[in-house]
């Protein structure tokens, strides 16, 4: 996305390239790139790009798409079969219509985007900022879990940063039958007002870097977006059942009884949890080491024998964080992949660096060894919006803690500061691939664009038991799955009942529970109670 043009002071200027048009407009460059016949990258820069790594999320490569360019005076026409873009001579900004002449949407006419050059962590960079101008009848949806209590979100503004309770998906979907794909990866801010619908990001090294998708229908748009940042594979038949999940089981002997007693009650349980600690303390060295306590877990293949005796599966936990003792943690260190901030429940695990190849691989070894070559079927990897010295509450933690870690394989985490999720799940999907035939399903307590090729499912994190979070679950979990991300769930009656004193037996909370399993489908795949 560098400049091919020619630089001069003022003025308009544009050039055909191989699958699109670059056109100036003063010092902005802006690069306009069939990607599919109703898909369109924008890219606006200062004439360069400071990316040092290709995308994260986009797997897909330009196409040739048959176009034709006209001008006037005023304006700059690219016309495809199914698409016609007109650029705004004046300003660079642009219109968006369907091959009828139906406006889908457009962008600021009288200041489409600002860039400003930034230096951050002795990288350049760029502050960049789109606005488009809607129209009044149009809702948009999207952006991921927010804890929002209405799907649409004209009117509001949001801080797209991951938390324990936050799925960050930079994707919009319109009523008007075209969706939106910013790829940037620091923290950004999306605003809907009166003087239009803005999208701000911290570092953005490509500068606005956009997908326009368009489509006859909302599947159509959401085929666009999967074919630029790829499918969702098939899940395993039984994950789509009932999943049981407790904070934890402690004992291999207390899981068993567990499933035995729901197959004693007839009960249709599909999958059974073992949460954290069953491979020791939550404070020593061996947190999360893909190992398993020998005391009180003295033969977990043969636990996970006996669990798919009674046409179960078993989930576990994992976590980002690695013990500082365990033969995982020592070997990433020996090629310098975990970041020195300590993990603030354990105080003896640090977080890996998922950015690098050779994290995911040195990672993913030791799930097969330590938990897949026993038998578990699913991996549930919590923690991973990344949890460090906080249980990730709120955004700024987020902020302050991610940031804090350093650089990555790929660079500073101010310019890739949301997207873990996705490289460490990406990781997990790779390995099992490699090794296995069978289908893959995942649960994670973050997300991004393009997490849906990782068989990768988010839930909404840690949340209180109310009929307000029960809301915010059916709203917003509708704003994960419209962006393509097809599963999503929640904790069945919450994760923290301090609400309804004694718990499961509050006949409020019971009720709370039963209506929270008779909400959308998407949202009833893990139930939890403390």
């Amino acid at each position: 996305m560098q400049s091919v043009m020619p630089a001069t002071a003022s003025g308009f200027a544009f050039t055909r390239l191989a699958q699109g048009v670059q056109i100036r407009v003063g010092a902005v460059t802006k690069n306009l790139i069939f990607y599919g016949p109703t898909t369109l990258r924008v890219n606006a820069n200062l004439g360069e790009n400071y990316w040092t790594a290709a995308s994260l999320a986009v797997v897909a490569k330009p196409q040739a798409v048959a176009f034709a360019i006209t001008e006037s005076a005023e304006t700059l026409t690219i016309k495809s079969a199914k698409l016609r873009v007109e650029v705004s001579k004046a300003t660079g900004a642009l219109r968006f219509y369907d091959a009828s002449g139906k406006l889908y949407t457009q962008e600021n006419a009288a200041a489409p985007q600002t860039l400003e050059k930034r230096t951050i962590s002795g990288a350049p960079t760029l502050e960049a900022s789109n606005s488009f101008t809607l129209q009044p009848d149009e809702a948009i949806y999207g952006l991921g879990f927010n804890g929002s209590d209405t799907s649409n979100r004209r009117g509001k503004e949001l801080l797209l940063v991951q938390t324990n309770v936050g799925i960050i998906i930079p994707v919009l979907m319109s009523s008007r039958r075209y969706g939106v794909l910013w790829d940037s990866y620091s923290q950004m801010r999306f605003k809907d007002d009166a003087e239009g619908a803005s999208m701000w990001a911290e570092s953005a090294p490509g500068g606005v870097d956009y997908y326009f998708m368009a489509g006859e229908t909302p599947d159509a748009v959401v085929a666009d977006y999967r074919a630029l940042t790829g499918q969702a594979p098939m899940y395993p038949k039984q994950a789509f059942g009932l999943f049981m999940s407790k904070e934890r089981y402690k004992t291999q002997a207390q899981l068993l009884e567990v499933a035995r007693d729901f197959r004693k009650e007839g009960f249709p349980l599909d999958y059974i949890v073992q949460d954290w600690q069953y491979w020791g303390s939550d404070k020593d060295g061996s947190w999360s080491g893909m190992i398993w306590d020998p005391t009180r877990y003295p033969d977990p293949a043969g636990m996970v024998r006996d669990v798919h005796a009674l046409h179960m599966k078993l989930m576990v936990s994992i976590w980002p964080s690695i013990g500082n003792d365990t033969a995982l943690g020592k070997e990433l260190d020996s090629h310098g992949l975990r970041f020195e901030p300590l993990h603030w429940i354990s105080k003896h695990a640090r977080v890996y660096d998922a950015y690098s190849p050779m994290g995911r691989q040195i990672y993913f070894k030791h799930i097969k060894s330590g938990l897949l070559d026993k038998g578990i079927d699913a991996l549930w990897m919590d923690g991973t919006e990344i949890e460090v010295s906080s249980a990730m509450w709120n955004a700024q933690d987020n902020i302050r803690d991610t940031k804090a870690l350093g650089r990555n394989a790929l660079g500073d985490f101010t310019r890739y500061l949301n997207p873990y999720s996705l490289l460490t799940t990406q990781g997990t999907y790779d390995g099992q691939r490699a090794t296995s035939d069978k289908r893959i399903f995942t649960l994670t307590r973050s997300g991004w664009a393009g997490a849906q090729r990782t068989a990768a499912a988010s839930w909404s994190g840690d949340i209180f038991s109310s009929w307000k979070t029960l809301k915010q679950q059916v709203a917003d979990g509708v704003n994960v799955t419209v962006t393509g991300n097809p599963y999503w769930t929640q904790d069945t009656g919450g994760f923290f009942v301090a609400d309804f004193p004694g718990g499961e037996k509050n006949a409020a909370w019971r009720e709370l529970y039963a209506r929270g399993c008779n909400s959308p489908p998407s949202t009833r795949l893990r139930i939890g109670v403390q």
